[in-house]
């Protein structure tokens, strides 16, 4: 969906207003610090899964949505001009030259949000949770549990490696096509 959106938003000429129109309340949002809005959150879904899953999912939307359209922006224009004076259609254009030519950023952009993800997911948990890592820290920080402390900090070390380690494996699947630098 995000690509999608991101398709639509990252033409030329033709676009440009609408690209206007959406990027910059993007970025508006984007400049809000989340612990900004985790008392937000907290007030109205309550300190529930709810409230800390549609924080990390808002600014994961906005770093991917902004990391697509800087993809599409940074594929160049002779492609399109290319495959379109060899008869392809505008919509064959952006399924099998553009959507191809912006896999290998889109992947960066995703592993970046899901390494912020986890940041975000503990500081939302600080701040109002009843489970998690962050309900953790609120437990040892009053007793100078520094063990506990690093314990709980190993522990989303561990889980975001592994979990990057397995999109890392699948995103090289999406991009076999593409010669691997050394």
């Amino acid at each position: 969906m995000v690509s999608g959106l991101g398709s639509l938003m990252g033409g030329r000429k033709k676009q440009r207003i609408l690209h206007i129109a959406i990027i910059t309340p993007i970025n508006m949002l984007r400049s809000i610090p989340s612990l900004a809005l985790v008392p937000l959150l907290i007030i109205f879904l309550g300190p529930s899964s709810w409230g800390h899953r549609g924080l990390v999912s808002f600014y994961c939307f906005l770093m991917v949505i902004i990391n697509t359209l800087n993809a599409i922006r940074n594929v160049p224009p002779i492609y399109g001009e290319f495959s379109y004076t060899l008869g392809a259609s505008r919509g064959q254009i952006y399924r099998k030259v553009i959507m191809p030519a912006i896999v290998p950023e889109l992947v960066g952009g995703v592993r970046v949000a899901m390494g912020v993800s986890w940041s975000i997911a503990v500081v939302a948990e600080l701040m109002g949770s009843s489970y998690g890592v962050g309900k953790l820290f609120l437990i040892f920080i009053p007793y100078f549990d520094i063990k506990g402390t690093f314990v709980g900090i190993l522990w989303v070390l561990i889980i975001a490696v592994i979990i990057d380690m397995i999109f890392l494996r699948f995103s090289r699947f999406l991009i076999r096509w593409k010669p691997e630098k050394k």
